[in-house]
């Protein structure tokens, strides 16, 4: 698009009319605006958060695009709140700005107080129970809204002149109220640390703009903390100080590398980041935590010595007779492996499980779970995830719960309230699926274990690793510092499943093709598109009606990558179209539609309405009036949602395998295909199809999926875990 320049800057105002495209990062809009003539023009530019109704001052440029026209290109705007125009306040006040008035109480509060609706809204809120339909509780929940929208609007101004979006300005308004522009001139990057979202590029232009030196310790010391922060997400606990320096000056685009050496030392005098330069697992390099990281994974080799230490409760019993009255009560016979990890589980404070689909670990769980109640133990069985802990509690026969509902997590304060000072009442603890467990939650469990208490860990060390910093699993076997009992050996059932064949196959690195399987199917295509279509296809219709399944709640896609022909945004946005065909009951927000029914996964931790990043939720009722939406979990809870938050939550028709860790679905649909070649390896594969109870089905190029299982390449993690456990104690040998 070439555009030639029609005039200098100036000033516009109008009222909103419509909004033909809202970016949802904020980033770009396209408004229709009718100025004080009745002429309408397109309004491009930074517009997030407009809606219809609105009166808006705006300043930029006319710009003439060859596609569309003459456009005015947007470089700063307010909301200016009517106070002259009845007609204006009507389309003000019912236009969704504020919560509980519609059309229809817009035009009977601007009937009755005329223009002196902005005074009683300012002043005497109280008048307005005068009018039928509004208490005085609703008077005075639209006076504060009134009064949050009168602040935002002076907030919006200065967060215009500093490059910030509307939807920006709402998140730090929410925030720090009418100490929002003193928070940000005294730091502009306490915005990343306390505004989602928020990364330390667009906190640097916002620095850029009030006129921050490049080289202020305040800048340097964001950066760091920037890096760190976005180590931790990708799975690290700790970078190599060589990288952590050079991402620094890369991020700060410095050419003196002096200045970030010295604040470096710094922050490691002040004891903010810590460095270890003990040669060992992680190499010569020095490496460097936060303070926070380093001193959780030494806290974890701290607790389980102080677990091996401390002495058993568990009297002495007759394992050989037990195991027998097992066999004669509940016709579970143990092979040998078995029952070597049942005598494990008692005769070692801890000790590590391990094996993949169909090699028994539900079997000793159930048979651990049966020995305890014959003993009179005080068992507790947890896994890290709401399925997985159902799928435990169904194995092993035993009530099992999430590791935040066992160690009773408060969202209000974010705090353990089980902790060393709290601890659980437990003889024998089993966590399951380890291998989703992250450092920091790990530490927390292991604070609120008694010293008496045996443990259990569970997991597949071939599974994807946690989403949170960490590899705990990995690296307690890797150490060989503490009992393991490996399983390997496939048991009769589980060898007529052609989902668990397939597992360990590409887990040895051969094709899962070799051998035909009712349970697991491939069907080649190339073409992006028709993979797509074909994926709607067997989602929505065919297997539903092979295998009697709900599609919405049974079947899931799970697919390697986010963007691209084939990735998971092109599929939710192809599901939703399928699965919502001709259904009425739609709304947008921004650019994105939602209808009812959707099904909508949570993108981060909610503490307030205490929910946790990766629940699925399927859209059951919205209020268009008061802009909220009722949204129901997979375990029947009712959450109900303000449109403005609505960005925590992303289609899940389609979703990425880490996202779908420790949950299980009947049946699987997986795309293979060129452009995800990047994510292609062993371990994703393997976690994705492991995720099915009945039917895999993949769907993609077969030369791509060779490529796959022979992949075993996966960025390695940071972590300092396993050279804490190996300086503890001598290691032992593995045991098989």
């Amino acid at each position: 698009m070439s555009f030639s320049e029609k005039s200098d800057e100036t000033c516009l105002s109008g009222i909103v009319v419509r909004v033909t495209y809202d970016d949802p990062k904020g980033l770009f809009s396209v408004v229709r605006l009718r100025l004080d003539d009745q002429s309408v023009i397109t309004l491009v530019g930074s517009l997030s958060g407009l809606s219809i109704g609105q009166r808006v001052s705006c300043q930029g440029q006319w710009k003439r695009s060859a596609s569309y026209g003459d456009q005015f290109a947007v470089t700063s705007f307010f909301m200016d709140v009517p106070t002259e125009n009845l007609e204006e306040m009507i389309h003000y006040l019912g236009s969704g700005n504020l919560p509980g008035i519609g059309p229809v109480l817009a035009a009977k509060i601007v009937e009755k107080f005329g223009k002196e609706t902005p005074f009683i809204l300012d002043h005497r809120p109280d008048q307005l129970s005068i009018i039928r339909g509004i208490t005085p509780q609703k008077a005075e929940q639209i006076h504060q809204a009134w009064k949050k929208q009168r602040d935002l609007c002076n907030l919006m101004v200065f967060c215009q002149k500093i490059g910030l979006s509307t939807r920006h300005t709402k998140k730090i308004h929410d925030k720090w109220g009418l100490r929002s522009e003193e928070v940000i001139r005294g730091n502009p990057y306490i915005l990343v640390r306390e505004i989602w979202g928020f990364g330390f590029k667009r906190a640097d232009q916002v620095a850029q703009h009030l006129g921050l030196a490049q080289d202020a310790p305040v800048r340097i010391q964001a950066a760091y903390e920037a890096i760190i922060s976005q180590s931790h997400q990708e799975g690290h606990t700790c970078l190599p100080k060589g990288h952590l320096l050079e991402e620094a000056q890369r991020l700060l685009q410095l050419n003196e590398r002096s200045a970030l050496e010295k604040y470096l030392e710094h922050l490691l005098n002040e004891g903010r980041l810590l460095q270890d330069l003990k040669e060992g697992s992680l190499g010569k390099e020095p490496f460097i935590w936060s303070a926070l990281a380093y001193r959780t994974e030494q806290n974890i080799a701290s607790q389980l010595d102080r677990l091996l230490q401390s002495p058993s409760r568990i009297p002495s019993f007759d394992l050989e007779g037990l195991l027998q009255k097992l066999s004669d009560q509940l016709g579970m016979t143990l092979a040998d492996a078995q029952k070597e990890a049942v005598r494990m589980t008692y005769t070692h404070k801890v000790h590590i499980l391990t094996g993949g689909p169909g090699t028994g670990k539900s079997t000793i769980t159930r048979c651990l779970a049966w020995i305890g109640k014959q003993l009179g133990l005080d068992l507790i069985c947890c896994a890290p995830t709401g399925k997985a802990a159902k799928r435990l509690g169904e194995a092993s026969g035993h009530p099992s719960k999430t590791i935040h509902h066992l160690l009773e997590y408060d969202f209000a304060s974010q705090t353990f309230q089980k902790t060393e000072n709290a601890p659980l009442e437990a003889d024998l603890v089993i966590v399951d699926e380890m291998s989703m467990v992250d450092s920091f939650l790990f530490h927390h469990l292991l604070k609120a274990i008694p010293c008496h208490a045996h443990l259990v860990l569970v997991g597949d060390r071939d599974q994807l690793a946690s989403i949170g910093p960490g590899q705990v699993l990995e690296d307690l076997i890797s150490s060989r510092r503490l009992p393991i009992c490996t399983l390997s050996v496939l048991f009769r059932q589980s060898e007529r499943s052609g989902i668990v064949q397939a597992a360990h196959l590409i887990q040895s690195g051969r094709s899962p093709l070799i051998q035909e399987s009712p349970d697991f199917s491939f069907i080649e295509e190339q073409d992006g598109q028709r993979i797509v279509e074909r994926i709607c296809f067997e989602v929505y219709e065919r297997l539903p009606r092979l295998y009697k399944l709900d599609p919405q709640e049974e079947v899931q896609v799970l697919c390697p990558m986010r963007k691209g022909p084939v990735g998971i945004e092109r599929l939710n946005t192809a599901l939703q179209q399928t699965f919502q065909k001709g259904q009425a009951g739609s709304f947008s927000v921004g650019s994105r539609t939602f209808f009812l029914g959707d099904k909508l996964i949570q993108t981060r931790n909610n503490y307030r309405k205490e929910i946790f990043n990766g629940s699925i939720h399927f859209l059951r009722y919205a209020d268009l009036a008061n802009q909220t939406c009722e949204l129901i979990s997979m375990e029947g809870r009712s959450i109900i949602y303000r449109f403005d938050e609505l960005d925590q939550l992303q289609h899940a028709y389609a979703l990425s395998v880490h996202k779908y860790q420790g949950s299980e679905a009947e049946c699987i649909v997986m795309p293979i295909h060129p452009s995800h070649s990047i994510m292609l390896f062993r371990r994703l594969l393997y976690t994705a199809i492991t995720r099915a109870r009945q039917y895999v089905l993949l769907i993609g190029s077969r030369k791509h999926l060779w490529y796959c299982v022979r992949n075993q390449g996966q960025t390695a993690r940071f972590t300092g875990l396993r050279r804490q456990l190996e300086e503890k104690w001598p290691p032992r040998p593995l045991r098989i």
